[in-house]
């Protein structure tokens, strides 16, 4: 009931995505096949709705922490409208390597996040290899107030 409750609020606010995080309860499955049968009930229930439901897997999951795992995940529920959220706060508060982010499908990283508090403006070009680019970026405004960017980018 409370997933479909979720899912009827998504379609009054017209909200294309639902969000599911992994669980932090003591009482949370960590078998990865009945985790992923679950995503795969919630994103079947919001399939009808023309919902996407991305999966994250919070840093203090108690289960499924890393993005690598969430990905898993998905990838066992084996639906179309389940994909993955990528957040750097989590990845790199778990320091979860980044090389596994090529053998992710982009087409199923549904929702990606990264920290900070302005856009930041580039005036160096920074040259992108194949695969994984972590590009760390340190900026200063007119004010001498810093802010710090680690950039994730994927280039085919």
């Amino acid at each position: 009931d409370q997933a479909k409750s979720m899912i009827e609020m998504c379609k009054a606010l017209g909200s294309p995505l639902l969000l599911a995080c992994s669980s932090t309860s003591q009482h949370a499955t960590g078998e990865l096949d009945a985790i992923a049968r679950d995503l795969r009930k919630l994103a079947m229930l919001a399939l009808p709705h023309r919902i996407k439901v991305v999966y994250e897997g919070l840093s203090w999951g108690r289960h499924i922490n890393e993005y690598t795992t969430a990905w898993a995940a998905v990838e066992a529920a084996d639906c179309p409208n389940l994909g993955l959220c990528i957040d750097s706060y989590h990845v790199f508060a778990t320091s979860t390597p980044l090389d596994p982010l090529d053998d992710i499908d982009p087409d199923k990283i549904f929702f990606a996040e990264s920290r900070g508090t302005e856009p930041l403006k580039f005036t160096t070009l920074v040259p992108l290899k194949k695969g994984t680019n972590i590009i760390h970026v340190i900026a200063t405004d007119e004010n001498g107030l810093q802010g710090r960017e680690t950039l994730v980018i994927r280039r085919k």
